[in-house]
C-alpha cells in the first residue's frame, strides 16, 4: 500500500512538474505571440503608410504622364506644321532651280546667237573687203617669201662661218694638245729630275751619315779600312777620308782595337822603310812616333773645329 502510494506521490510530483514546464512554455509562448503580434501590427502599419505613399506617387506619375502626352501631342502637331513648311520650301527651292537652269539656258542660247550672228558680220565683212583681204595676203605672202629667203641666205652664210670657225678652233686645239702634250713631258722630266736629285741628296746623306761611323787607318801613304784592308785611291784631308770618287768616306783614327789592323799597319809600314837594320827600326820607330803624334793633333784640332763650328 505505502508502496503504491509512493508511486502515486512520484506520478503525481512528476506530473505537477509536467505541469509547471507546460505552464511556463505557454507563458514563453504567450509572451512572444504578444511581441508577434506588437511586430505584426508595426509592419501593418509600415504596410498601410506604403500603400498610401504609392497611391500618391501613382497619382502623380499619371498626371506626368497626362502632361507628357499632351506636350507630344503638341509637339507633334507643331512637327506636322514643320514638315508641311519644308515640303513647300522644298518645292519652292525646286521650281528656283529649274527657273534659274531655264535662264541659263536661255542665256546660252542667247550667247550662241550672238557668236553666230558675229561670225556672219564677219564672214559679210570678208566678203565685202575680199580684193583688199586677198591684195593684203598676197603682199604678206611675198614678204614672207623675201624674209624665208634671207632667213636661208643668212643661215648658209653663218654655216659656213661656223665651219670656218670650228676648222680655226679644231686647228688651235690640236696645237694647244700638242703644246700641252710637250709640256706634260716637259713636267713629268722636270718632275722626274727632282726625284732623281732627293733620291742623290738623300743616298749622300745617308752615305755621308754612314761615313762618320767609318774608321779608317794610315799606315805611311797607304790607306786601311776597318779590317785593315788596303784600299787604293782613297785620300785624306786632315782626319777626314774620300774615297776614289772624291766622296767622303769616313775618319782617320789612331785607336786601333784590331789585332789584324796593327799587324798590317806594321806591316805597310815596314814595306815602305828601307832595310838597314837596327837604324832603320829606330827611325820606324821614330816615323810611326811622329805620325801617331802628327795624325792625334789633327785629330784634335778636327774636333775643336767641329766643336767651334757647332757652337
Amino acid at each position: 500500500m505505502e508502496k503504491e502510494l509512493a508511486q502515486n506521490q512520484n506520478t503525481f510530483n512528476f506530473a505537477v512538474a509536467s505541469l509547471n514546464r507546460v505552464q511556463t512554455d505557454l507563458n514563453n509562448a504567450k509572451n512572444i505571440l504578444s511581441q508577434d503580434q506588437a511586430r505584426a501590427a508595426e509592419a501593418q502599419k509600415a504596410v498601410d503608410n506604403l500603400s498610401a505613399d504609392i497611391k500618391v506617387k501613382q497619382a502623380n506619375l499619371d498626371k506626368a504622364k497626362a502632361v507628357l502626352s499632351n506636350k507630344q501631342q503638341a509637339l507633334k502637331a507643331e512637327q506636322d506644321v514643320l514638315n508641311a513648311k519644308n515640303d513647300t520650301l522644298a518645292k519652292t527651292k525646286a521650281d528656283l532651280d529649274s527657273v534659274k537652269q531655264a535662264l541659263k539656258d536661255a542665256q546660252a542660247d542667247y550667247d550662241k546667237e550672238v557668236a553666230t550672228l558675229k561670225q556672219l558680220q564677219e564672214k559679210l565683212s570678208e566678203l565685202e573687203n575680199a580684193d583688199t583681204i586677198l591684195v593684203t595676203a598676197q603682199t604678206n605672202l611675198s614678204n614672207a617669201k623675201q624674209k624665208l629667203a634671207s632667213a636661208k641666205a643668212d643661215v648658209k652664210a653663218k654655216q659656213q662661218a661656223y665651219g670656218l670657225a670650228k676648222a680655226n678652233l679644231d686647228a688651235k686645239n690640236a696645237k694647244v694638245d700638242s703644246k700641252q702634250a710637250n709640256l706634260d713631258r716637259l713636267v713629268a722630266k722636270e718632275e722626274a729630275e727632282k726625284a732623281l736629285e732627293l733620291a742623290e741628296k738623300k743616298a749622300k746623306q745617308l752615305a755621308e751619315e754612314e761615313a762618320k761611323r767609318t774608321f779608317f787607318y794610315q799606315a805611311g801613304n797607304k790607306i786601311l779600312d776597318g779590317k785593315g784592308n788596303v784600299v787604293p785611291g782613297y785620300t785624306t784631308n786632315g782626319t777626314q777620308v774620300f774615297n776614289a770618287h772624291g766622296e767622303f768616306a769616313g775618319y782617320l783614327t789612331t785607336d786601333v782595337k784590331s789585332r789584324r789592323v796593327s799587324q798590317e799597319i806594321k806591316k805597310q809600314m815596314a814595306a815602305q822603310l828601307p832595310q838597314t837594320g837596327e837604324k832603320t827600326e829606330q827611325t820606324f820607330g821614330k816615323l810611326a812616333a811622329l805620325m801617331v803624334g802628327i795624325a792625334s793633333a789633327l785629330g784634335l784640332a778636327e774636333i775643336d773645329r767641329r766643336k767651334k763650328k757647332e757652337f
